[in-house]
């Protein structure tokens, strides 16, 4: 498997309205998939972005990822709705939050893929389900915590080895070249 997107975010985002519906009978789409230079937030401030008070707050749109994610990547939020009594200075009450930056543990970006959009997503729910004591059933999740741990890591492994392949500390030393090549020396050489 390539580590180029096989679909676009278009084609991945309807794919989640379909399959995972809307947030609360509206028009906003319970998941979705978007790339954090592109996501802006209306915020209440009382400073100017040069630092200066302001005589009252204003709404202003504020980037949302910028000063978090560096490089830019792609990112899978869900829906939310912000509760009365939580203390924030966004304006709307309904907000998306990030569930995953699509980001290898070297900080490297990583293509938002079907498979792994699906192991997520499936991941959260089975969690929150399990938080209010409901059951959520996966049809490729076990009846048992053990076999559905066990299922968890294998589809994990799996896609990890379809993503990155067969990975030493070698192999990996050399890709992302911080690796020192000595060279060999040939039988004879001074």
């Amino acid at each position: 498997m390539s580590l180029e997107p096989n679909e676009t975010i278009q084609t991945l985002n309807e794919r989640l309205r379909s399959l995972f519906g809307f947030f609360s009978h509206t028009a906003n789409p319970l998941w979705r998939i978007v790339f954090s230079f592109d996501e802006f937030e209306k915020r209440w401030v009382t400073h100017t972005p040069e630092g200066f008070n302001l005589t009252s707050p204003i709404i202003a749109l504020r980037p949302k990822y910028r000063n978090y994610i560096n490089p830019p990547a792609f990112v899978l939020e869900r829906a939310m709705e912000i509760p009365p009594f939580a203390n924030t200075d966004l304006v709307e009450k309904f907000s998306y939050e990030p569930v995953w930056v699509f980001k290898d543990a070297r900080g490297n970006n990583l293509p938002p893929i079907w498979p792994a959009i699906k192991l997520i997503i499936e991941s959260v729910n089975s969690k929150s389900a399990r938080s209010v004591g409901a059951k959520y059933k996966d049809p490729e999740i076990g009846d048992t915590p053990e076999e559905t741990l066990e299922l968890q890591n294998a589809a994990l492994d799996k896609l990890a080895n379809e993503l990155f392949g067969e990975s030493s500390d070698i192999a990996d030393s050399l890709h992302y070249k911080n690796a020192v090549i000595v060279p060999h020396k040939q039988f004879g050489d001074k």
